[in-house]
């Protein structure tokens, strides 16, 4: 996991060049033979994070279990909303 604090600017700057940033990380893991085998594992996510949280790394991992089980065709729709308070 790689996190960034950024302040508005830089935030829009890394929305609005995401695909590009995207290509460069997968044609580094692409590159890199150690990381080839394991490359459809790899993934990216953008976004805001409350680290002041009580747990953001819970809501995190929650959201990307979803997104996972939705690729699994498991479920449908939007996330319920989390109840790990």
């Amino acid at each position: 996991m790689n996190m960034t604090v950024n302040d508005e600017q830089r935030s829009q700057e890394i929305l609005d060049d995401r695909q590009t940033f995207g290509d460069a990380y997968f044609e580094y893991i692409a590159n890199v033979p150690g990381l080839r085998p394991f490359a459809d594992s790899f993934s990216l996510s953008t976004g805001r994070f409350d680290i002041i949280d009580k747990k953001p790394a819970t809501h995190i991992a929650i959201g990307w279990f979803w997104d996972d089980l939705k690729n699994l065709k498991w479920v449908e729709g939007q996330k319920p909303p989390d109840r790990t308070e």
